[in-house]
């Protein structure tokens, strides 16, 4: 059985074994192959409720789950957890830079997913290792074409190499988004659509 970790912070005044059993960060890891030339890529992932195949990791697509991709080797190395499981792609959306991975055995609470509007200025809460960060939204834009692409949380903060995959949640503590790159760009875990 594995309980994913989260990296979090102490409370004062509460019980650690409760806190614990609310933990759902983990670390992702793709050991690279020498084969292929693809270096090794660590992402952040947070248990969550897909939509259809319940409890899941939900990441960032571009960096294990890409570089996985781009091995031509049969098979190719493994995804895995910080503690060595084994973890398979269930959904990639790579328009969104989101994926979801299956592990065998979850355990913890997984964080319910939300279609979200946050507005210019309101507050979101970033899940980093060790910390929880509130920050502001600085826009809603497209990806690559800020009229036409496809839409995006960039808020008014700046992320570690390793922050990639972490949850982005809502005041509910419901996951919106999931970091994507170090300037603040977040993707939407659920399509959003213009208005």
């Amino acid at each position: 059985m594995f309980l994913a970790r989260d990296d979090l912070y102490v409370y004062r005044g509460v019980n650690p074994n409760q806190l614990f059993k609310q933990m759902s960060e983990l670390t992702i890891s793709f050991a690279g192959c020498q084969n292929c030339n693809i270096e090794a890529r660590l992402a952040r992932g947070s248990i969550a409720t897909h939509p259809t195949h319940g409890t899941a990791i939900v990441t960032c697509f571009h960096g294990p789950v890409d570089r996985r991709n781009h091995c031509h080797c049969t098979p190719p190395p493994n995804l895995v957890s910080d503690n060595g499981t084994v973890l398979q792609l269930i959904e990639p959306i790579q328009p969104r830079d989101v994926a979801w991975l299956g592990m065998p055995n979850i355990a913890g609470a997984p964080r319910q997913i939300s279609v979200n509007n946050p507005t210019v200025g309101e507050q979101v809460t970033v899940i980093l290792p060790g910390r929880r960060l509130t920050v502001n939204v600085r826009a809603v834009v497209g990806r690559d074409d800020p009229l036409t692409g496809t839409l995006e949380l960039d808020l008014d903060a700046a992320f570690a190499e390793g922050d990639s995959g972490s949850p982005v949640l809502n005041a509910q503590d419901r996951v919106i988004a999931i970091v994507r790159n170090t300037q603040g760009r977040c993707g939407f875990i659920l399509e959003r659509r213009r208005p």
